[in-house]
């Protein structure tokens, strides 16, 4: 029934994400087990909101055309979902906790998860050889 529910609900995301809505579909890869620190960014990947993930990524130049916070559309149907910042290149989605942003990051796949943070790369069409400079930034975090 929970599988169900969970399919259901991701489904759901995907239709709102194709309306434009948000971008919470997709990802399936293992989180690094460090965590670096950075002197300039006090904030990391356990404290940081969506918004500043995507001002780290503006920061290091990376795209982040139309940022707008998408919360209240697809991210509520997301078990733990918290906050979600949607842009044309890429989705950072925030989660309560560690176990609901891997739960969520096995369920999908096409997005990377650190910590309580996933980034979705599908409903913004990331390029692929474009994912490991968000990834980088997300793991200085």
């Amino acid at each position: 029934m929970r599988k169900t529910t969970f399919a259901l609900l991701a489904a759901a995301s995907l239709a709102l994400t194709a309306c434009g809505d948000s971008g919470t579909e997709d990802a399936a890869s293992s989180p690094p087990t460090s965590t670096s620190a950075d002197a300039a960014a006090p904030a990391d990947v356990f404290t940081t909101d969506a918004q500043a993930v995507v001002d780290a990524f503006a920061a290091a130049g990376l795209p982040v055309t139309d940022s707008r916070d998408t919360t209240g559309g697809s991210c509520t149907s997301l078990p733990g979902c918290g906050q979600q910042v949607t842009t044309e290149h890429i989705t950072v989605i925030r989660f309560a906790t560690e176990a609901e942003s891997q739960t969520v990051a096995e369920e999908y796949t096409g997005a990377y998860r650190r910590g309580l943070v996933v980034l979705s790369y599908t409903a913004a069409r990331t390029p692929e050889q474009a994912r490991p400079q968000y990834e980088q930034v997300l793991n200085g975090l």
